[in-house]
Order: structure tokens, then sequence, then C-alpha cells
């Protein structure tokens, strides 16, 4: 499909082409194929004016960030996959992308941050989206169940180790287990020490 594009200098399908082979390169793990793709393709959209494909490659190169383990140069990304689904009025896009936003803070110690977004994004899932078929959904319940998950482990460690000096030890020295405390206290609830 690339190779016909470049052929016929047809932008459009270069650009899609590049989507899908970044996609495939994904599917075979090979990240640092499928990011260099998804900026090809990104780069013939933002050309070509087509938005909708943009805001795909957008969204994978911050997903993609995030599983390689830097969340931090995964949000930019993410953040720009939010305006552009803003600007397309997909809600559900959005909503996606703002998960994934939250499982990066959640990683980079932002806890209470990512606490409220999935807070907002389920309770856009009992509204707004409530109408959405679950196959539309079901990457926006998983990244925020992900994110949760991760809050959940951290209580647990904290309340499995059995010395309460080691408990506020590892406490204090994690920002990611500061926050959690932190955001418990604000609520009025103490964490078991």
């Amino acid at each position: 499909m690339r190779a016909l594009a470049d052929a016929i200098r047809a932008a459009p399908r270069l650009a899609h082409a590049d989507l899908h082979l970044a996609l495939a390169a994904e599917a075979l793990g090979d990240v640092e194929t499928a990011v260099h793709r998804h900026q090809l393709s990104l780069s013939a959209t933002r050309e070509n004016g087509d938005r909708t494909h943009a805001v795909a490659s957008l969204q994978r190169i911050g997903v993609l960030h995030c599983q390689i383990g830097d969340p931090a140069a995964a949000l930019p990304w993410l953040a720009q996959a939010q305006t552009v689904y803003q600007a397309l009025e997909d809600a559900g896009g959005e909503c996606v992308a703002a998960s994934h936003a939250a499982l990066c803070q959640a990683r980079l110690g932002q806890t209470t941050q990512a606490e409220s977004t999935v807070v907002r994004l389920l309770e856009r899932l009992q509204g707004k989206l409530a109408a959405y078929p679950a196959h539309e959904t079901i990457e926006l319940r998983w990244t925020c169940y992900r994110v949760l998950e991760a809050r959940a482990d951290a209580q647990t460690r904290a309340t499995e180790l059995t010395d309460a000096t080691d408990r506020e030890r590892l406490i204090q020295d994690l920002p990611v287990f500061r926050d959690i405390v932190a955001a418990h206290g604000r609520r009025g609830r103490q964490l078991p020490r």
C-alpha cells in the first residue's frame, strides 16, 4: 500500500499506509518502528488536514511512551490527542486519551490527579457515554481499572508491612505513597498503620 501510494504521490494513502505499518509494528512488539511510523503518518496527516487519522497517531505515540516506561514523555502526546478529540467532538476518543494520561500520572506518582481524572471518566461512562456499545468503551474501562488497581496495590503494599516504622519509612520514601496517604487524609480517612 505504501509503495503504491508513494509511486502515485497519493499523500493521504501514504499516511494511512504508515499508520497501518505502525499498528503492525505495535502488534509485533517493535515499539521503535511503531513510534517512527506513527510520526511519519502524523506528519503526513497534518499536511493534508486529516485530523481523524492524526489523532490516532498522537494517542498511540503517547500510549507507546507510557508502555516503555516513559510516562512523562507520553503526557504531551496524550494532551494533544485530547485537544484534537475535543475539536472533533469525539467524546469517546477524548476519554480514552484522558484515561491513558491518568495512567501516566499514576506511574509518575501524581495519584491525586490520576484518581480525579478516573472519577470524572467513570461518571461520563454513566452519563454521556452510557449509550456507547461496550466494545467502544472497553479500552477506556480497562485503562481506568489499571489506574485504580495501581492505587490499590500501593495501599496494600503499605499495609502489608508489619513493622510500623517500615510502613512509615516506605510511605515517606515513595512519592506515590505519600500522595495516597495525603489524598485519604483530605477525605477524612486514614490508612491503617
